[in-house]
Order: structure tokens, then sequence, then C-alpha cells
């Protein structure tokens, strides 16, 4: 057996280094795809990435005229709760809208936009009359100067989207 001359060696040191660099390229690749993926989830769950991904997700928040719509649907059924209590309860309001289960609705279901947590309250200066809204969860975080809130005033008997980004 002959040994091989220089360049043949140097040829295959180097085909076989290839591969090696090769595989490590791969590997490093794998890993920034991952850290991509994980920064993205991470940004998604604090409300900073916002679109139709992180809706169907459920990560962000989805200002989406049909969830838009979804969220009016299931204040529609509260709505008829509390105007069932007042009617049973000399037109006053409930103290909650955790009241109103399981007597006057069967359960209280989230809004599918925003913070999704529902607020209820009298409106100044009638005692008998409420809102209903549900607003963003970056309405309150330092630096954040947009306003997103769907409200529902039972003295218009209406609902308004407001969205701004000042």
């Amino acid at each position: 057996m002959t040994n091989p001359v220089p360049e043949e060696r140097s040829r295959g040191f180097v085909r076989n280094h290839w591969r090696l660099l090769s595989l490590c390229l791969l590997v490093l690749l794998g890993l920034g795809a991952t850290l991509v993926g994980v920064t993205w989830w991470v940004a998604a769950r604090s409300g900073l990435v916002q679109g139709p991904k992180t809706a169907a997700l459920g990560l962000g928040e989805n200002w989406s005229e049909d969830a838009i719509e979804d969220t009016k649907q299931y204040g529609q059924s509260i709505i008829a709760a509390i105007d069932n209590y007042q009617t049973h309860n000399d037109g006053s309001l409930p103290p909650s809208l955790d009241r109103l289960v399981p007597k006057y609705m069967t359960t209280l279901e989230s809004p599918a936009i925003g913070d999704r947590q529902w607020r209820f309250g009298a409106l100044r200066n009638y005692e008998d009359e409420y809102f209903l809204s549900v607003r963003s969860r970056r309405m309150n975080q330092p630096g954040y100067y947009g306003i997103e809130f769907l409200q529902y005033n039972s003295l218009d008997k209406q609902w308004t989207v407001f969205q701004s980004e000042s």
C-alpha cells in the first residue's frame, strides 16, 4: 500500500471538513429558527405582536370585525340578564356581573377581544343605567398611547368601538 501524495491527503481533509462545517451550519440555523420562534411567542403573549396568527392562537388582542361582533353577541346575553335582574330587583343594578350567574344566565363568557375581561358599572348621574365594556390590555402600559375599547351604554342602547393610535 502506498502513501497518498500530500495533495490527495489535503483534498480528503478539506472534503471532510466541509461536511462538518455544513452540519454545524444546519445546527446553527435550527437553533436560530427556534430562537426566533420562542421570541415571537413571548412577544405575542405580552401583546407586543398582533395579527391573525396571534389571535388564532389566543395570544394577542384580536380587534378584527368578526371578533368584535362575537363580543357584541356575548355582551347581548349579558345585557339581557342585567335587564332581567333589574326587572326582578326594583330597577337596581347587580353589584357585579358574577351575581347574574346562574339565576339570570348559565355562564359568563369572556369577550373575544382586548384583555378578555368585562367591565360593568353604573353610568354617572343615572343609578339605573349602566355600561358594559372591554378594553385593550395594553391600555395602561407605559409608553402606549393608543386606546382601544368596545362599550355598551344602556342609556343610548348601543355599542361603541373606539380605536386610536395617537
